[in-house]
């Protein structure tokens, strides 16, 4: 019930304010091989012609975890259905990690940017914040370099 409550409460935070599912996680966590303690057990009470119910749960909730775990690990073909690129769920994610690939390619190891946020995420991949290049997202005049980040086209 604590791991129910902790994931319905963060869903319910989630539609009022930020809530971050971080939070709650480690209470659903927790709680996951008990929950599956008391499934089996209500499944394994039951008789075999009474099971119906719970193996149309069971199989639903395995399809639901085996589209997320596919969704999780192969989600770059995703670019090609959707309309606009930025929509996806882990685009920011993509959007720094090749950003990042293609600045150490270029042979850039520092840059500096008006994007704190950005900033903070490439110095995860090793890209200081020294003044020896400028990174924008908006577009100038005199630029001498421009990089583009696509998937698939897109």
């Amino acid at each position: 019930y604590i791991s129910a409550t902790a994931l319905v409460l963060s869903i319910i935070l989630s539609f009022r304010q930020k809530g971050y599912i971080e939070d709650f996680a480690p209470f659903v966590v927790i709680f996951v091989p008990s929950m599956m303690v008391i499934f089996f057990h209500a499944y394994r009470v039951r008789l075999k012609e009474c099971r119906r119910n719970y193996n149309i749960f069971a199989y639903f909730v395995l399809f639901f975890l085996f589209l997320n775990v596919l969704f999780t690990f192969v989600n770059k073909p995703l670019y090609l259905i959707l309309d606009k690129p930025t929509k996806h769920f882990a685009n920011e994610y993509h959007f720094a990690k090749e950003l990042a690939n293609e600045l150490k390619l270029r042979g850039v190891e520092n840059i500096v940017t008006s994007d704190k946020v950005l900033a903070l995420r490439l110095r995860f991949y090793k890209i200081g914040d020294k003044e020896d290049y400028f990174l924008s997202s908006h577009e100038f005049y005199n630029y001498d370099e421009k990089i583009v980040i696509t998937y698939f086209g897109k």
